[in-house]
């Protein structure tokens, strides 16, 4: 891997973990990081699957098929007990709800809610779509149809469905593509 790449990644990495706003294309509203990392510490621990990546060790930065970003608490499971919020990215409509799978998966197939266990789905104005995956059992706080704004909690971290540990399993979906969410730091997900 470049060096320019490896630099691209860990500012990636450094941006998200600063919960800077993130710019969308112009016709959207920007995308917000999804957590709280100022107060809570959140870490990158599986990328969206490019085929072939690899970290600044040159190791796999996400395996195989990985179809969004990974986002894990310090503090684990006892940060997951004490609950760590998830945010919207921005403002939309909840798509979908699931809610009451068990949260404390630690195998990686616990199943439910199609493998995401208790998730929310949110469509945005412009069509874009957000996934938050393996939450807490009982903690999503919104409902089908319902608008909810940018930064609004909408669940916790949790460990549910086929999960190794807490952590939020992040997707954006545009033009029925899921689509790496880091490409959004540099102004652009056309």
């Amino acid at each position: 891997m470049s060096r320019a790449r490896r630099l691209r990644r860990s500012a990636g990495a450094i941006a998200i973990a600063s919960a800077l706003l993130v710019p969308a294309s112009s016709s959207a509203e920007p995308l917000s990081y999804p957590g709280d990392s100022a107060n809570y510490g959140w870490v990158v621990t599986a990328y969206f699957d490019e085929g072939g990546a690899s970290d600044w060790n040159c190791g796999g930065n996400s395996y195989s098929g990985h179809k969004g970003t990974d986002f894990a608490i310090l503090g684990s499971w006892q940060a997951m007990a004490e609950g760590r919020p998830v945010f919207a990215a921005a403002a939309g409509v909840v798509e979908t709800t699931h809610d009451g799978e068990p949260d404390m998966c630690n195998s990686g197939d616990c199943g439910g809610g199609g493998g995401w266990g208790n998730h929310i789905k949110i469509t945005h104005p412009d069509g874009t779509r957000t996934l938050y995956a393996h939450l807490k059992t009982w903690s999503v706080t919104v409902e089908n149809g319902e608008a909810v704004a940018c930064g609004q909690q909408i669940g916790m971290v949790g460990s549910s469905g086929n999960s190794t540990g807490p952590h939020l399993h992040y997707e954006i979906w545009k033009d029925g593509l899921v689509i790496d969410p880091r490409p959004l730091m540099d102004g652009s997900i056309d």
